[in-house]
């Protein structure tokens, strides 16, 4: 006689559905991302975060693979007290291999979240170079690695012999529920999360853009803050409820939301180009001749200013990376560039750099004018302001 299967026809059929079309947004949008880079920076221009982000992509697929052959298959050690009891050779074998599949779901699970938080951290640490921003992304760095290798711990400790994982029944309840493990992941990944947003929302708070355009990045930015009610649901579910299996569907939300939030600021302006309305909405006026605010009045003179640009009566720069960044008019607070040394000229720009000034022996002078000649389209030179910015 065949074991009798743990889950019912109803919950694999939603857990199929939900999943599926899930990962189907989430892929979507990493290859929206990947597309964007490539037609911008060319095949070998990808950055770091960007093939981080394709080791995510696998963890997630893993994730979701694992989900639906755990609900598919014959179940895992997780079972109410005394389920397991006399239960049939054939069904113990479908379990231990159901189990073996948790453990790898867990561990795809994990890696996602974290890898999706190192594409995050990547990015910003370009975004705030030399910024007094650049600090508070270093530590938030050390901690988010702190989480992940305390997590890892807290998993690989919890069941102790590491078989009980995949026992039928499990020597432990922490065997089969990982509640400890569950509690320690939560701490660190929840508070990691809100500590993103502490960070990019202050930063997009600190431009020197119209309110509007700065509500857009705004709202770019703080979409983590869905991530972060997903990551408190799931965990409020799961222990609320340990044997209760529909934490599988919970795990797929938060895990896919965090993958649409970590691709949605490289997204953005590929959005923008496409869809006119979107365009519209953000657009701001250019800048005017003999604008007096010390940096870029407007994204357009941010972008077609030259790469590493500053202006030391100013607290704006922009930033070396170029890319997306730049489209999306990321111009962040800097310390003044130090004095040159006494006795030094500092060396006159050449036309190519599109800049004018008066240049004095000893230091640059406070007054730089930066000249703008945008097209129609916003298209800068060199393909750098593709997207024309948020």
């Amino acid at each position: 006689m065949p074991p009798t299967p743990p889950f019912d026809r109803a919950f694999q059929r939603t857990l199929a559905h939900n999943t599926w079309s899930m990962f189907a947004v989430a892929m979507v949008i990493v290859g929206l991302r990947l597309y964007a880079q490539i037609r911008r920076l060319g095949w070998r221009g990808c950055r770091t975060d960007d093939y981080v982000m394709l080791l995510a992509a696998a963890w997630y697929t893993t994730l979701i693979v694992c989900l639906n052959v755990i609900a598919a298959g014959g179940g895992s050690n997780l079972a109410p007290p005394g389920r397991l009891q006399g239960i049939s050779e054939e069904e113990i074998r479908e379990r231990v291999w159901g189990s073996k599949i948790v453990v790898v779901s867990e561990q795809a699970m994990l890696n996602t979240i974290y890898t999706l938080k190192a594409c995050l951290l990547l990015m910003y640490a370009r975004l705030t170079a030399g910024s007094a921003y650049a600090r508070w992304v270093r530590l938030l760095a050390l901690y988010t690695g702190t989480g992940w290798l305390a997590s890892q711990t807290a998993f690989l400790t919890a069941c102790r012999p590491l078989n009980g994982y995949w026992t039928v029944p499990a020597p432990n309840a922490q065997c089969a529920t990982l509640a400890r493990y569950a509690i320690v992941q939560a701490v660190f990944n929840i508070s990691s999360d809100v500590c993103m947003l502490g960070i990019s929302l202050p930063m997009i708070a600190a431009l020197h853009l119209p309110p509007r355009k700065k509500a857009v990045l705004g709202v770019v930015f703080g979409m983590g803050g869905f991530v972060v009610v997903a990551a408190v649901l799931t965990k409020a579910f799961n222990l609320s409820d340990v044997w209760d299996p529909r934490y599988m569907l919970w795990y797929a939300r938060e895990a896919s939301t965090a993958v649409w939030v970590a691709n949605a600021p490289l997204v953005w302006p590929l959005l923008r180009e496409w869809v006119p309305v979107l365009r519209t909405a953000s657009r701001t006026e250019r800048s005017l001749p003999g604008h007096k605010s010390g940096g870029p009045a407007t994204l357009e003179a941010g972008l077609r200013a030259p790469a590493g640009t500053r202006d030391t009566g100013s607290k704006e720069t922009l930033t070396e990376g170029g890319g997306s960044e730049k489209e999306m008019g990321l111009v962040l607070p800097v310390r003044p560039l130090p004095a040159a040394r006494e006795g030094v000229r500092a060396p006159p720009p050449t036309p190519a750099d599109g800049m004018s000034g008066a240049w004095g022996v000893g230091r640059i002078r406070k007054e730089v004018r930066i000249e703008v000649e945008s097209s129609a389209r916003g298209r800068g030179e060199g393909g750098d302001a593709r997207y024309g910015g948020i």
